[in-house]
């Protein structure tokens, strides 16, 4: 008869457990996969009681609990504050002269006028936040990589790898709805430019292939799509696509990864806003 005993599960789901019914004690046991509920364990003997518990509200709760339940409504909502202490709007400006001298010439794509819109706008809107984290980090990267601030005791490695986290959980998730931009495609050229330097060439590989993909859904290397533009506008566009062409091919040699860009069918057009020295 002991042969046929079913083996005893060595602890129930939360779910089971709180309306008292019998737990194969798998990962989404049998109960929570028919009932389609969270199927969680936990050690929290608060969370786990059986204590003046109704009937049915077990299994709303675990139904609303249910992640594939939920709107994307959070998913677009402003980011919450990041774990580290907030940096003051005034370091980020004080970095401008150090990324116009030394990161816009190598990625003259987004401005001085559009960075300060970005900080002021970073407190509401997730992309920019992204960006501005991404836009100290790469700053940082350039110019003081050896070097500590006074606002900041971290080593630059540290604080730039700290600036990279918190862009990529800032950024606004894909999807359904989602627009590329030529802001999130900088930000991820960002991010791929300090892993690089970092030594994490598979990050890297990641971030630009991120920016790559935001160049083929805005079309950038479309010239029909790109007819209506502006000429600065365009041009700008052109700039980013070979920058990303240049990246790809880089790493190809450094690192062996495939490439997917082929040429951009003409250079950038000439930018009456862009220097000659750019």
């Amino acid at each position: 008869a002991s042969a046929h005993t079913q083996p005893r599960v060595p602890k129930a789901c939360d779910p089971c457990n709180r309306r008292k019914v019998r737990c194969n004690g798998q990962q989404r046991c049998q109960q929570c996969e028919h009932l389609d509920l969270l199927c969680t364990y936990t050690e929290n003997r608060l969370l786990r009681s059986r204590k003046n518990v109704r009937r049915g509200t077990v299994i709303s709760k675990y139904k609303s609990a249910d992640t594939r339940h939920t709107t994307l409504t959070p998913l677009l909502s402003p980011p919450a504050p990041p774990a580290s202490p907030q940096l003051p709007t005034s370091y980020y400006e004080s970095l401008l002269p150090a990324y116009m001298s030394y990161v816009y010439p190598f990625s003259p794509i987004i401005t001085e006028s559009e960075v300060r819109t970005s900080i002021s706008k970073m407190d509401t809107e997730r992309e920019h936040a992204a960006f501005i984290y991404a836009f100290t980090a790469v700053t940082l990267d350039l110019t003081r990589s050896s070097q500590t601030t006074k606002s900041t005791p971290q080593s630059a490695p540290a604080q730039i790898t700290e600036l990279m986290r918190q862009s990529v959980e800032t950024q606004q998730p894909l999807v359904i709805g989602f627009r590329p931009s030529i802001l999130r495609a900088t930000t991820s050229i960002f991010i791929q430019m300090c892993a690089m330097s970092l030594g994490h060439y598979d990050l890297g590989f990641f971030h630009l292939r991120e920016a790559i993909s935001m160049i083929q859904m805005l079309r950038i290397g479309d010239k029909t799509v790109n007819a209506g533009l502006s000429t600065a506008e365009r041009a700008r566009r052109q700039r980013l696509y070979w920058q990303c062409f240049i990246h790809e091919r880089f790493m190809s040699i450094v690192n062996f990864s495939p490439v997917t860009l082929p040429p951009h069918s003409q250079y950038p057009e000439e930018d009456t806003f862009v220097g000659a020295d750019i």
